[in-house]
């Protein structure tokens, strides 16, 4: 399993993917930071790391552009590779669904705890620069992190059930298209839903409210939940499925 992880890696890093996917996140962290703090009446004006991070914790970053990059990473990690016979390729290697399915799962889990630490290093960076690092302490710092934190593991739904849809569809473009969808109608129940709790994105969209104390206990619940349940089925679709047809 841990051959076919480096594997994942490998073929990121020789497709540039990797370098090129980082680089989008960096440059639109960057981007939105540069308008937020220079444009006038624009969102809110944050007067300390905390504020500009509780902020942006809210804005499109962690909200779309980063799921938008998982969703893209996961159709085409699953179902450009049924098209041009990769899967099959595996299968003759002796290489079991389970594993198969298991090592792309955490390569993608991996993926997605990366972009969201490069999203909340390079806000950090930006909010210190501005504010002074003698004005931002190290608790604000590591309570940041664990919201950034949360805002990963809000990926994971979204991202598997990319996945799933790979499996069924066996195509990027419809699993893409599949991702995306379900994105968008997701982050709009979260913002007019009574109940956003039961979205597979909320804590894309309302982690912050781990930060104030007021998250409904029972939305740690629906996460883990909403990873156990996707994950376990998109398994046992997997084993299920006939590549060779």
């Amino acid at each position: 399993m841990v051959k076919l992880l480096k594997i994942e890696f490998r073929k990121m890093h020789n497709s540039r993917m990797f370098l090129a996917g980082f680089a989008v996140v960096t440059l639109i962290c960057l981007g939105i930071s540069a308008i937020e703090l220079s444009a006038k009446g624009f969102g809110i004006k944050e007067a300390s790391y905390t504020d500009f991070m509780i902020y942006n914790a809210t804005f499109v970053i962690p909200k779309f552009f980063i799921p938008l990059l998982m969703i893209l990473l996961a159709a085409s990690v699953w179902g450009s590779e049924y098209a041009n016979g990769m899967t099959k390729t595996f299968m003759l290697c002796k290489c079991s669904k389970t594993q198969f399915y298991i090592s792309k799962c955490l390569f993608l889990l991996i993926m997605c705890a990366a972009v969201s630490v490069l999203s909340f290093a390079v806000l950090s960076a930006v909010s210190i620069l501005k504010n002074g690092a003698d004005q931002v302490s190290g608790k604000e710092i590591a309570d940041m992190a664990k919201m950034y934190l949360l805002s990963a593991a809000g990926l994971i739904p979204i991202t598997i059930i990319t996945v799933l849809a790979s499996i069924f569809l066996g195509d990027f473009q419809k699993s893409f298209a599949c991702g995306i969808v379900v994105l968008l109608l997701s982050i709009a129940f979260d913002s007019v839903g009574t109940k956003s709790f039961l979205s597979p994105t909320h804590f894309l969209s309302c982690s912050p409210l781990s930060h104030f104390g007021i998250e409904k206990p029972e939305a740690y619940a629906v996460l883990a939940a909403y990873a156990v349940i996707l994950y376990l089925a998109g398994m046992v679709f997997f084993r299920k499925k006939d590549i060779w047809s």
